[in-house]
């Protein structure tokens, strides 16, 4: 709440230095809508647990538990390092570890060798990358979840964390509808489960949402977009009982609900455009598996099929070559992941890469973050080390293509991974284009001795004394010319394809090795590839040792099969909180033993094995849901309800939400008139030499195009203010469900960003073209800006406020615009209620 009030203090605090007439316009219509910052479902993404078990965990094993742990004979200090109660307690020299607090943390003074005594580890210093992770993990709070866990000792061996212990690796139940005592509130099975709960705990739902309420809401969860202000009107003139279900149709078959529910699906997929990480290296065809998201949505293809493609849709069958050409496209999921192209050594570029893809592939359709067991035994599912490395051993028998930067400047630790896919072979086109590849990258070897010896020529000029500058421009000179030669060369290529991201198989497969604490110089043994067995039904166990390919479609089938308990539950859970507000499991990413046990089990099983059933549609399973009682209720509090749950857990109101990026920015350009409702292929030609630049204002002109938000370029590293302001996706990871801040920042962006004044100005303009005159115009600004019209007082104070300005002899055309600026900035406008 302290934020709120921050919030409106650093609002009201600005405003006050505005002119009189301008002030009171503002905050009368800022004041006129209640300002609810929706306080009370502030939540962060669960960044902690990535950090411990991925950075934290594997350290401490490798560097501290020979001494420090309940193995040690004795333990060393009187310090054990493998509970959590045990730095707490410290040893002899006290506590270990301050959360928050580094420099106060005995044991980061010990790695640091601060201290003259004490010096940790004693085979010496540890790197700067596991000084970092230390740093930051005690920084955070060092979040530490090794003690026990729902009766489950975390540090036990995986053999006691049996799968029929937890209830996300039991096979989804069929349970005969519940009886209840208030049929009134019930319009759907959904509805039947919800009210049984509702009774048991004595809560009395709160009724129906109004008519331009439930239209605005639909309208933004299932396309993105506000409803026109004929679309408001239309709607609440329809008295029909259908006129609800008949515009939920006409949604589900727009364009615009593949560009809205495509972005959910993006930010599983971790979608960007660049590399990321150390050298920010822009990827040149992501845009094709962005437009296979979102045309998929569109095309209601059946979830299975979906997941089936991205995994292995260069091994399914197809019905035509378009089909192959998609199938493949959607393959572009595995290759998606940032990377790190500074680092030499391919050995741990490959073991990273794949490390990546598995756990991406874990999390993103199953819930599960597998990359714990890469060095370890999970500690929070049944998953072994040696299961990690079954799957690992798929795709290190998989080729990946990611296309990132200009064809072949390239080092020999990332040649793979500079390839591409040609994804549309006309007849002989596939032996054309080995032909020229083959080409290319011997022209590439012909030119690399050339700008190595530049490139050695450069760094002695540039440590010599004296400092010969015109030698070394010359120097610069001759490597730009070596590699315009090379991007000519490379253009003429990639514009005689179509190319794409994707993997294909490997020449020969393999077995992978386990990797020693992730270590891909410390091999264990060799795991034949394979499934987890905790979620294999019994007479289903397998593994492909035998298998001629790699094993990507027998496990695309594995995991989109109706007998995988999470599959199907965490795809529902996913698309419930897309449009409630809150996944039945909260923690949508995490269904281990960590994560938050359902708050209605019965009816997300229910929900599972319908949606298996429907033939895996997603607009079967999203109609069903907004058809719901439940969906359509109204957003308002009642005191006795949140007495006794005020979480809403229990569903008796409708959860309130601030819009997220892409709809506040679109709604924006929708009414302002200025929406760009074409789809560009990609935005990122003005972007020279194929890298992001440095300085981001460079950016500009890609991210001020009107194109619908989901078109514009998402870069990792280089995400613009207003991403950054409201919460967008980071695409380093699996994102599942969005944080949700409430800062004063985003006020004063949207009272002072560019980017709104233009908005506000162009539906000024839009406005005063129109034939409405008068109290019209106030209702048509509040039927654009929140899909209601104006009560009684909001029209005299607009009203007032225009009269005021126009005897002051301001240009109308400010007036409204300032008019339109106060709605955009409103509470009411930026939630969805």
């Amino acid at each position: 709440m302290n934020h709120c009030l921050q919030g409106v203090n650093s609002v009201a605090t600005s405003v006050t230095t505005w002119p009189g007439p301008v002030r009171g316009v503002w905050l009368a219509c800022l004041l006129a809508t209640p300002l609810v910052w929706n306080c009370g479902h502030l939540h962060g993404q669960v960044v902690s647990s990535r950090l411990f078990e991925n950075e934290i965990r594997p350290l401490l094993v490798q560097h501290c538990f020979a001494c420090h742990s309940s193995d040690a004979e004795p333990i060393q200090g009187g310090l054990r390092l493998d509970l959590r109660q045990g730095w707490e307690e410290g040893g002899t020299r006290g506590t270990a570890i301050v959360p928050g607090d580094p420099g106060q943390s005995l044991l980061m003074r010990a790695v640091e060798y601060e201290d003259g005594e004490l010096q940790m580890p004693p085979a010496g210093k540890l790197s700067a990358a596991e000084l970092d992770s230390l740093n930051r993990w005690i920084r955070a709070g060092a979040w530490d979840p090794r003690d026990t866990v729902k009766g489950h000792s975390v540090d036990a061996a995986v053999g006691d964390a049996k799968p029929d212990s937890h209830w996300a690796f039991q096979a989804p139940q069929h349970t005969a509808l519940p009886s209840i005592a208030d049929g009134s509130r019930v319009a759907s099975r959904i509805d039947l489960w919800i009210q049984r709960q509702l009774e048991r705990e004595g809560l009395n739902p709160v009724g129906r949402a109004d008519r331009e309420t439930l239209l605005r809401r639909v309208s933004f969860d299932l396309l993105g977009l506000p409803p026109s202000k004929q679309e408001v009107r239309d709607f609440c003139q329809d008295a029909s009982p259908s006129a609800f279900a008949k515009c939920v149709d006409q949604m589900l078959a727009s364009p615009h609900f593949g560009e809205r529910w495509g972005r959910h699906w993006l930010d599983i997929a971790r979608f960007a455009e660049s590399v990321g990480s150390t050298k920010n290296v822009v990827m040149p065809h992501a845009w094709r598996y962005r437009d296979y998201v979102i045309n998929s949505m569109n095309k209601d293809k059946p979830y299975d099929q979906f997941v089936q493609e991205q995994i292995a849709g260069d091994l399914l069958p197809s019905r035509s070559r378009e089909e192959a050409v998609e199938q493949l496209i959607g393959t572009g999921f595995l290759a998606l992941g940032s990377r790190s192209l500074a680092e030499q050594d391919p050995k741990l570029v490959h073991s990273e890469e794949i490390a990546e893809q598995v756990d991406t592939l874990g999390r993103a359709f199953l819930g599960l973050s597998l990359s714990c067991a890469r060095c370890h035994a999970h500690k929070f599912a049944p998953i072994p080390t040696e299961e990690f490395y079954a799957l690992a051993g798929i795709f290190q028998s998989t080729e990946t293509f990611a296309g990132f930067g200009r064809l072949g400047q390239r080092r020999a630790t990332h040649i793979r991974n500079d390839l591409l896919h040609c994804v549309d072979f006309e007849a002989g086109q596939q032996e054309a284009f080995a032909e020229d590849r083959l080409q290319l990258t011997k022209d590439l070897q012909d030119l690399t001795p050339r700008i190595e010896e530049l490139r050695r020529q450069k760094r002695e000029l540039e440590d010599a004394e004296p400092f010969d500058k015109d030698a070394l421009e010359a120097v610069f000179a001759k490597l730009r010319k070596l590699r315009e030669v090379w991007a000519e060369r490379n253009s003429q290529l990639t514009s005689k394809y179509q190319l794409a991201m994707g993997v294909r198989e490997a020449s020969q497969s393999v077995d992978a090795q386990v990797e020693i604490g992730g270590d891909p110089y410390r091999l264990g043994d060799t795991v034949v590839r394979g499934f987890p067995q905790a979620l294999q039904p019994a007479e289903k166990k397998a593994v492909l040792g035998e298998s001629d390919g790699s094993g990507r479609r027998e496990l695309a089938l594995w995991i989109s099969a109706v007998e995988n308990p999470l599959f199907a539950r965490v795809a529902v859970n996913r698309m419930w909180q897309q449009l409630l507000g809150a996944g039945i499991v909260r923690t949508v990413d995490d269904f281990t033993f960590t994560g938050e046990p359902p708050s209605h089990p019965e009816l997300l099983d229910a929900l599972a094995i319908d949606f298996a059933q429907s033939g895996f549609s997603i607009k079967a399973f999203i109609r069903g849901v907004v058809s719901s009682r439940l969906y359509q209720r109204s957003s308002e509090q009642d005191a006795a309800n949140a007495a006794v749950d005020p979480g809403n857990r229990s569903l008796w109101r409708m959860n309130r939400r601030r819009l997220e990026l892409e709809p506040l920015r679109d709604a924006m350009l929708m009414i302002s008139g200025r929406l760009d409702g074409r789809r560009p292929e990609s935005v990122l030609d003005t972007l020279e030499g194929g890298r992001v630049p440095d300085d981001k204002s460079k950016l500009a002109p890609t991210l001020e195009l009107s194109f619908r938000t989901v078109y514009l370029p998402v870069l990792r590293g280089a995400l613009p203010g207003m991403y950054r302001q409201f919460d967008f996706a980071s695409p380093e990871q699996v994102i599942g469900r969005r944080n949700v801040t409430v800062t004063p920042a985003q006020a004063l962006f949207l009272m002072n960003n560019s980017f709104v004044k233009h908005c506000s100005l162009a539906a000024a303009k839009q406005l005063l073209s129109s034939s409405e005159e008068g109290g019209d115009r106030t209702a048509r600004v509040y039927l654009e800006t929140v899909g209601r019209r104006p009560s009684i007082s909001e029209s005299q104070r607009v009203a007032a406020f225009v009269v005021e300005q126009l005897a002051g002899n301001r240009p109308e055309e400010d007036i409204w615009q300032d008019v339109y600026h106060a709605r955009f900035s409103s509470a009411e406008f930026i939630h969805r209620y």
